[in-house]
């Protein structure tokens, strides 16, 4: 059981890193548990799912 306590705290560490760098890398301001939200106020996961969108149709 101890395996799979170490297991979850090892993926949100990395959820929460990713986290880090893709707020860092829109721009915009987490505070807390809060969601994140860019100095335009679009939820960054929006912006994110728009780019890789963009970046599949570019690369098919």
């Amino acid at each position: 059981m101890a395996v799979g306590g170490q297991q979850n705290a090892k993926n949100v560490a990395l959820i929460s890193s990713i986290r880090i760098f893709v707020d860092s890398k829109l721009g915009v301001i987490s505070i807390g548990d809060q969601p994140s939200w860019n100095y335009i106020g679009v939820p960054p996961s929006k912006l994110l799912l728009k780019s890789c969108r963009k970046y599949l149709s570019i690369h098919d």
